[in-house]
């Protein structure tokens, strides 16, 4: 995919569950996020991938509009919405696995349910603690302790990361 510190520097879904990016202005973030997306689309194109742009500029979207995406969200209210979605659907999986009594999200991808179950990747660009409520916060740190455990990823990028919930980046 690229360089870091002169060594190759490659994401798989199975060994990073979520990624943080963070460093100054201008160092590049987005541009590594949108290949970070872009990568694991590539790397996974048999299963189904849901992209869930919760905070990016329009910028991005152009960039990856090839991609399935859901909508972008607009206004705070949205991205608190969208966050309480993100944490239904990450139950409403577990749920799935309960209730079919199977015991992994690989197996909950070829059960009966007559689509691929897919999997999901959440995109943070520029998050900023203000941005989210309690709640938020408190749904987000659910979502990034079991969410991959049932095929929901988190990518964040962020300026200023000594801001945001440790909870967040544990």
């Amino acid at each position: 995919m690229g360089y870091a510190n002169g060594e190759k520097l490659s994401v798989s879904l199975q060994k990073q569950a979520h990624i943080l990016i963070y460093g100054k202005t201008g160092t590049g973030k987005s541009a590594l996020l949108k290949r970070l997306v872009t990568q694991l689309v590539q790397k996974n194109e048999k299963k189904s991938i849901r992209i869930v742009p919760m905070k990016v500029d329009e910028e991005f979207l152009c960039d990856l509009s090839e991609l399935s995406m859901d909508q972008q969200v607009d206004t705070i209210e949205e991205l608190s919405l969208k966050i309480e979605n993100l944490w239904h659907d990450m139950f409403a999986r577990y749920d799935l696995l309960r209730t079919s009594n199977i015991s992994s999200y690989a197996q909950l991808q070829h059960c009966c349910f007559g689509e691929e179950l897919p999997i999901i990747i959440a995109v943070f660009d520029s998050i900023d603690e203000k941005d989210l409520s309690a709640d938020d916060i408190s749904r987000l740190i659910t979502v990034l302790h079991i969410g991959h455990s049932v095929g929901i990823h988190v990518l964040f990028a962020t300026s200023t990361p000594e801001q945001l919930d440790l909870r967040l980046v544990d």
